[in-house]
């Protein structure tokens, strides 16, 4: 209604109207959105420097857009899937100048890579059911025992074929951080995620 009055009391300023187009998503706006504080970024601090190894299930990698390809190696992954494209994303967004390997299961030496390997993420569906501690947690605990490392992995999805909702190996272990599988737009954890403890 406004512009409408404008163009009739003044058309002769107004050569045409557009519509006003939305901003365009930041790096900083998608990273806030899952929960990434960004604080680090602003004081230098990017990842330069570190590698962060990545475990998908079936071995899948991250392709391009989805990964610097400068920053990333593929040690012995397989092909592209979606999840992999998307772990990569936040993986590059929360440490941009960071290396990312990608491969299956368990990196050996994590000082054997340039730069070496701080931080790994294994999003896989599951391993061992049960709620016991296993073996897969055993080697996990070993390898952050052993290497120093900070050690991310999927605590599993149910998806109705049986299954428990007990967090699955190797997400049990003593030094492994389990990550469920959250739902940032409604602020709960999605229905799917396994979230009973362990008996470990």
């Amino acid at each position: 209604a406004e512009v409408t009055a404008l163009i009739e009391r003044r058309g002769d300023l107004v050569e045409r109207v557009e519509l006003a187009r939305a901003a365009a998503p930041t790096i900083a706006a998608g990273l806030t959105s899952i929960g990434v504080d960004t604080w680090a970024h602003a004081q230098g601090v990017r990842g330069a420097g570190v590698g962060v190894f990545m475990s998908e299930a079936w071995g899948n990698c991250p392709v391009s857009p989805y990964i610097d390809a400068t920053r990333f190696t593929n040690i012995n992954g397989g092909t592209e899937h979606w999840h992999a494209d998307i772990v990569g994303e936040v993986l590059r967004r929360t440490a941009p100048h960071a290396q990312i390997y990608c491969g299956s299961y368990m990196i050996g030496n994590p000082n054997a890579y340039w730069p070496p390997i701080r931080a790994t993420n294994h999003s896989w569906r599951y391993t061992e059911e049960g709620n016991a501690y296993g073996v897969a947690d055993r080697d996990f605990d070993d390898a952050v025992y052993n290497n120093r490392l900070a050690v991310f992995v999927a605590a599993g999805n149910v998806d109705g074929q049986g299954q428990s909702w007990n967090v699955s190996s190797p997400a049990r272990g003593f030094n492994s951080l389990s990550v469920g599988n959250y739902d940032a737009a409604n602020n709960t954890m999605n229905a799917g995620s396994r979230h009973i403890n362990p008996n470990t």
